[in-house]
C-alpha cells in the first residue's frame, strides 16, 4: 500500500486588481474532483453527499503534463478508468489488511486514520 497523498491546494490569485474574499478567504483549501457518469459503483450512489469514503481505481494514464506559466507550474493526469469500486470508509482497514501491512504502512496508516477520526 503507498501512501495518500493530500491533494489539497490553495488558489493561486494572479490578477492584477484584488477580487472580493469569497467564504474561506485565501486559506480556503480546495480539491480536484472526479466526475462519473452513465456507470457508477452501487456502493458509492448508496452512500450520502459529503460521506468520506475509500475507492479502488484500477485504469490506464492516458496523457499528463506540466504547464508553466512564470512561478506557477501545474502538474495534469488523465486516467481511463477500467474499473472501480467501493472498499470502505475513509480511515478504515480490516484487521486482516492491516495485519497484512507492513510496520512503515501501519504507522502511516495510523496517521491517516486519526486525521479521518478528528474530521469527523
Amino acid at each position: 500500500m503507498s501512501k495518500l497523498m493530500d491533494m489539497g491546494y490553495k488558489m493561486k490569485n494572479d490578477h492584477a486588481v484584488p477580487t472580493p474574499s469569497k467564504p474561506g478567504g485565501d486559506n480556503k483549501i480546495n480539491y480536484p474532483s472526479l466526475h462519473l457518469y452513465d456507470k457508477v459503483p452501487p456502493d458509492l450512489m448508496k452512500k450520502e453527499i459529503g460521506a468520506k469514503c475509500r475507492v479502488e481505481i484500477v485504469g490506464k494514464i492516458i496523457s499528463k503534463g506540466i504547464s508553466e506559466s512564470g512561478q506557477n507550474k501545474n502538474e495534469n493526469l488523465t486516467i481511463e478508468i477500467e474499473k472501480m469500486g467501493y472498499i470502505g470508509p475513509a480511515g478504515k482497514k480490516t484487521k486482516e489488511e492491516y495485519l497484512n501491512s507492513s510496520k512503515e504502512d501501519r504507522e502511516s496508516y495510523d496517521k491517516e486514520d486519526l486525521k479521518v477520526d478528528e474530521e469527523d
